[in-house]
């Protein structure tokens, strides 16, 4: 499981940056531009998820994500993963918000699917 930050810094107090977690086994995280567009209002955390029936998903397997209570998930984790809907279904019951988009979606569309999902960009 490859995991990578951007914008991290220690989240403390009001007015702390909303912290999204991205899973995505798509992304190249070797050369992914970690600064899309609107990312430094967020704390970004990258996640390629387990990629194997063997590899475990520490949420999913103890209830515990190693960076914490993201503020919103996007979980573009490919229908393939073996986790992709334990996952998903570990940060519902946890109740965090979870963005699951009906397309592949590019980086930075990432962010825009994050703010749906908190609701940020209803102007209903």
């Amino acid at each position: 499981m490859e995991q990578r930050s951007c914008n991290a810094y220690v989240r403390r107090g009001p007015g702390r940056r909303p912290l999204v977690l991205i899973e995505d086994d798509t992304l190249d995280t070797d050369v992914l531009d970690l600064s899309p567009p609107g990312s430094s209002a967020f704390d970004i955390v990258i996640c390629s998820g387990p990629n194997s029936a063997e590899e475990e998903c520490p949420l999913v397997m103890d209830g515990h994500c190693p960076h914490g209570r993201p503020d919103v998930v996007v979980s573009a984790l490919s229908p393939e993963n073996p986790w992709s809907h334990a996952v998903q279904a570990a940060w519902r019951l946890d109740q965090v918000p979870v963005a699951r988009p009906s397309t592949p979606l590019t980086w930075p569309e990432h962010i825009g699917a994050a703010l749906r999902a908190m609701g940020a960009d209803d102007d209903d």
